[in-house]
Parts: C-alpha cells; structure tokens; sequence
C-alpha cells in the first residue's frame, strides 16, 4: 500500500514497544502485579493462582480496528506469558503439556478489519 492509499484507509503499524505502552496500563500491568501477589515461587495447589488462571480465560480482548492483528497478537502472547508463569507455580517440574492445562485461547480475543486481506492476515497470525 502506498502512503496516500495508506492515510485514506487510516492504514498505521503500530510497533510492538508501542502496543505494550498501550497494553501495559490498560491491563497487564494490573494483572501481572496480581500474578506476584499471589506468589508464584511455591508449587502447589494453590486456590488463588487456580483463580487467576481462570480469570485469564474469562477476559476478552476487542480491537476494533485491527487490520494485521498485531496488537490482538501481542496481547494474546501476554496473556498466555501469564498463564504460563501461573501454571509453572502450580505444577513446578510436574507439568509435561501445557497444552493439556492450558484454559486461554485465541476465542477470546476479536477484532474488526474492513479490508478482507489484512483480516485474514490477522486471523493466522493469532493461530
């Protein structure tokens, strides 16, 4: 896309540093705060990572204007970090698929794009 068709479309990459500025006050940096609240240095069932966890998978994520996806990606790789580290203090050395634990996943995060080609873009980006 060249510049003027660009600016018509509002067509703008949007940086990874820049989409974590944005993310970071808006939720992560709250829910990553909660995460070391919680202690994640014991394993062990521990019912409030239990909790946390299933906090992640009930947030949902909108962009409304997306186009390639980059901020719905950066956000679902946040999240799931956070899952991670959540899972990691649950089951230590004890975990083999997180896959298999695993409750966060790609339906939770929407977004609208007019353009059919970056949507699809976006769409496998997120898988």
């Amino acid at each position: 896309m060249d510049a003027k068709e660009r600016r018509a479309k509002g067509a703008h990459y949007t940086s990874e540093a820049n989409i974590l500025k944005v993310i970071g006050p808006l939720f992560l940096d709250e829910l990553q705060a909660e995460l070391a609240r919680l202690g994640t240095r014991k394993t062990g069932r521990n019912p409030a990572l239990i909790e946390f966890q299933h906090k992640l998978a009930r947030l949902t994520f909108f962009d409304p204007a997306c186009g390639c996806g980059n901020f719905l990606v950066v956000a679902y790789r946040e999240i799931r970090r956070l899952e991670l580290e959540c899972l990691k203090a649950l089951y230590g050395d004890q975990m083999t698929d997180v896959s298999l634990l695993s409750r966060v996943t790609v339906d939770q995060f929407y977004g609208i794009e007019y353009e059919e080609f970056p949507a699809r873009i976006a769409e496998v980006a997120m898988w």
